[in-house]
């Protein structure tokens, strides 16, 4: 997730290291109440990869148990055990602030919640 999202030279959003409520479904992209608005109205949320809507939206629940790293943590998030009590939850959501929508964010979502603000996006690795 975040290598499709920081690209190969670790920006810091999507799409570059500037933030403008404008450029994806955050916080202060409404004037009136947030709403759940689809990919295409924020076209410059896409990543060098072309993907689209990592920085707003709704964050995404990944396969990734939740672990509290620092920057000397691993390089690649361990797997979750099955039964693992929580999930790394990635990207930015309608509701997040500025910097709750960096690439590199990373939050804890249980997986059998359910919450407007989480969803997931189906992916796989390439060969």
């Amino acid at each position: 997730w975040e290598k499709a999202a920081r690209g190969v030279d670790a920006r810091s959003f999507p799409w570059g290291d500037t933030l403008d409520p404008a450029f994806c479904a955050m916080q202060r992209s409404f004037s009136g109440p947030p709403r759940l608005p689809t990919v295409h109205e924020f076209p410059a949320d896409r990543s060098v990869y072309g993907v689209r809507g990592l920085g707003g939206l709704v964050r995404e629940l990944c396969a990734n148990g939740y672990e509290r790293f620092g920057p000397a943590g691993p390089r690649v998030d361990p797997r979750a055990p099955a039964e693992g009590p929580f999930r790394m939850s990635r990207g930015g959501c309608i509701a997040a602030s500025a910097p709750f929508c960096r690439a590199a964010g990373r939050f804890a979502g249980r997986p059998e919640g359910r919450l407007m603000l989480v969803g997931f996006r189906v992916a796989r690795s390439v060969p």
